[in-house]
């Protein structure tokens, strides 16, 4: 970042966050939508890969398209979490925040309805018996 002030390292920190649970999400809806036949730890792997994907296409994209430099690298490119560090100056950031925000809502809109399915099947545990009452001692007999 241009600054190393404490609230753009906060900022930061917060769209950062933001990403994470944006990828989170998006790569829960792309297990349950599409590889639903697949176990579901799938979606943590697809959490992890997500974020690569994102950072490596715009730079695969403008290689084959002849646009590749050092400037578009470096460049805003919003969904990316590797980015957001890279970040020059608080437009930048506000940017990122924005951009992450949203993606979080849609995520979120994405997977409503399996979240209200998760709601209605939930059964919390039962209570758990009382402990026995206490027995009382026998005297102890001393000589």
């Amino acid at each position: 970042m241009a600054t190393t002030s404490g609230s753009d390292g906060r900022l930061a920190f917060i769209i950062v966050v933001a990403y994470a649970f944006a990828y989170a999400l998006a790569a829960l809806f792309i297990q349950r939508r599409f590889l639903s036949r697949r176990p579901p730890k799938l979606a943590g792997l697809l959490a992890v890969l997500l974020p690569a994907g994102w950072a490596l296409a715009p730079s695969i994209f403008l290689f084959f398209a002849n646009r590749l430099s050092w400037r578009s690298v470096d460049g805003l490119q919003l969904g990316n979490i590797f980015n957001v560090m890279g970040s020059h100056g608080d437009q930048d950031l506000i940017y990122h925040l924005y951009f992450a925000c949203g993606w979080v809502l849609v995520v979120l809109v994405l997977n409503a309805k399996w979240f209200g399915q998760q709601l209605r099947n939930f059964v919390p545990p039962p209570n758990p018996a009382p402990p026995p009452a206490p027995t009382a001692l026998p005297p102890v007999i001393t000589q």
